[in-house]
């Protein structure tokens, strides 16, 4: 099932020096931590002058698309899924 929330959450990212790439780690939704195993894909698009990063990553059991504002380092988890139509 597919679900947009469209909420602003916390996150804990690492940045990798070596690949000059930030990877997002864990997530606070919902007062629960969420860790994630895997970004499966990352690409940036524009919203008039703004620039947005978005993350598909998952935990292993759920799948999230998240959008990084590059205006104002917001993070917004867009769309969770759990792989069932």
């Amino acid at each position: 099932m597919l679900y947009e929330p469209d909420e602003k959450v916390s996150m804990l990212t690492i940045f990798d020096k070596d690949r000059g790439k930030v990877v997002p780690y864990k997530m606070r939704w919902k007062n629960e931590d969420i860790i994630f195993k895997e970004v499966t894909y990352h690409h940036m698009t524009r919203q008039g002058r703004q620039i947005l990063h978005v993350f598909h990553v998952t935990d292993g059991i759920m799948d999230f698309r998240l959008h990084l504002d590059t205006q104002n380092l917001h993070w917004k988890l867009m769309e969770v899924s759990d792989g069932n139509p």
